[in-house]
């Protein structure tokens, strides 16, 4: 999944919560949506203000909570998806971006300068990459507020990242190679 269309459906799934608060479903959903945009609100103060234990806290108390259905939602050793491909509520909150402008946590951490802020946001599966409507990403925040340790952060998250996906396509060449097998990209 590219990270446009990840950054995109964590919007979504940010709205679709807000207007699930907003038009009264039922009591679980409506009471879980509440949290969900209370605790962005919390996360994007703690971020730009660099408060590093209050983010964290809010990132695992998100990860501990019961998700809509009643079924754990524990993000520990996930990766960017579950088996059903929905995100954690952990991810969730860290990549959760502002329906209006699109800034992120991220964005906000990156801009400010708080390294361990934007670490702990990376740690628990927030994309390095994403746009805002704008088309600024955390990167673009910190160049501009000249943040350099900030952008030498998000610049290795990326390169981590590129290194995994060539891998991942070295490793189905090879195997093509190897069992005479030939795939045809369209």
């Amino acid at each position: 999944m590219s990270a446009k269309r990840k950054a995109d459906d964590i919007i979504v799934a940010a709205t679709a919560s807000a207007s699930a608060v907003e038009n009264n479903g039922d009591a679980q959903t409506s009471s879980s949506s509440e949290e969900l945009v209370k605790n962005h609100a919390e996360i994007m103060d703690a971020c730009a203000a660099g408060e590093l234990a209050t983010v964290i806290s809010l990132l695992e108390e998100a990860a501990c909570r019961k998700d809509d259905n009643g079924g754990d939602n524990n993000a520990k050793g996930s990766s960017s998806a579950d088996s059903g491909g929905n995100l954690s509520r952990k991810q969730l909150l860290a990549a959760q971006q502002d329906p209006k402008a699109g800034v992120s946590p991220m964005m906000l951490a990156s801009q400010h300068g708080h390294v361990d802020v934007c670490r702990a946001l990376l740690d628990a599966g927030a994309p390095w990459n994403a746009v805002d409507r704008y088309g600024k990403c955390a990167g673009d925040y910190a160049t501009a507020a000249e943040k350099w340790e900030v952008v030498n952060l998000l610049v290795e998250a990326g390169t981590k990242a590129e290194v995994c996906i060539s891998c991942v396509l070295m490793y189905i060449i090879v195997w093509c190679i190897v069992y005479d097998v030939w795939l045809i990209c369209v």
